[in-house]
């Protein structure tokens, strides 16, 4: 009974030192047990951030948003694929072009939105900048970045690749780290079958 490893309930038997050691040990070990999905709601507050999903928004407006994704999506696509294949009667740089095509695609499958959106409206407003510094507002490159950042707010909605993926990583992440009471008390560095003779005794 004398090793500081094995909780006791009898306060005569083990010097002051050790039992603190077993009071911290059991405060951690509590804490584990209270919050076990407190890490987990991190997690899911850091992929809804990255995935640009908000629950809220997405449970009021999810068939509005996958109306609006899909229109943007077609609109994009076919502004940026024309242009970039010289086909079409706004003229817009290459690099612009190939962007908005890239960005009208990840409108319509909702595949990393909340990224290329934020990397279409970089680019946007590179040449937005340029056409202003040459006296000339280039107003394609304004409605490829006004779109983009209604894109970065409002996110991609439910039906979207990117609810798939914020959920299976979500679901990967907890099945990862699910709560193992054997398992966490090895780790905090005491018997766990000590906890039987401990309720034993206090039956």
């Amino acid at each position: 009974m004398n090793n500081a490893k094995i909780i006791s309930v009898n306060p005569g038997i083990k010097t002051l030192g050790e039992l603190n050691i077993n009071e911290i040990n059991l405060s951690r070990l509590s804490r584990t047990i209270s919050n076990p999905g407190q890490s987990s709601s991190h997690v899911k507050d850091i992929l809804n951030f990255v995935f640009g999903l908000n629950s809220k928004v997405n449970t009021q407006f999810s068939n509005k948003m996958l109306s609006i994704r899909i229109l943007g999506g077609l609109l994009m696509t076919g502004l940026g694929m024309s242009a970039y294949l010289g086909s079409s009667l706004t003229a817009m740089p290459q690099m612009l072009a190939l962007t908005t095509g890239i960005f009208g695609i990840s409108l319509l499958s909702g595949c990393l939105t909340r990224v290329v959106s934020l990397l279409t409206a970089a680019v946007g407003a590179f040449f937005i900048y340029q056409s202003i510094g040459a006296g000339v507002l280039d107003m394609s490159a304004l409605l490829v970045a006004i779109t983009a950042v209604f894109s970065v707010i409002l996110g991609p909605g439910h039906y979207s690749v990117d609810m798939f993926l914020r959920r299976s990583l979500h679901r990967i992440y907890r099945h990862a780290n699910r709560y193992d009471p054997e398992r966490n008390a090895s780790k905090l560095n005491f018997e766990y079958n000590a906890f039987a003779s401990v309720d034993d005794r206090l039956r």
